[in-house]
């Protein structure tokens, strides 16, 4: 990043709809780590999981996905 460059980044986003619901957000992670991103516009929910552990936060994020849809 350049001084006084402004900033700028794609909107690499997953897009899913699970029961009407409409789902954007991405995942990822590395040895010994793992983060799932999720936001529901209609529902006025952001899911953020971190995790110290390889895939470990995509169980909990699914449990959070069915509660919410």
């Amino acid at each position: 990043h350049r001084p006084g460059a402004p900033t700028k980044y794609a909107y690499g986003f997953e897009e899913e709809t699970v029961n009407s619901v409409r789902i954007l957000g991405h995942g990822g992670g590395a040895p010994g780590i793992e983060a799932q991103f999720r936001m529901y516009p209609k529902l006025d929910y952001t899911v953020i999981v971190l995790a110290n552990g390889e895939a470990a936060a995509m169980p909990v994020y699914e449990q959070i996905n069915e509660m919410l849809t």
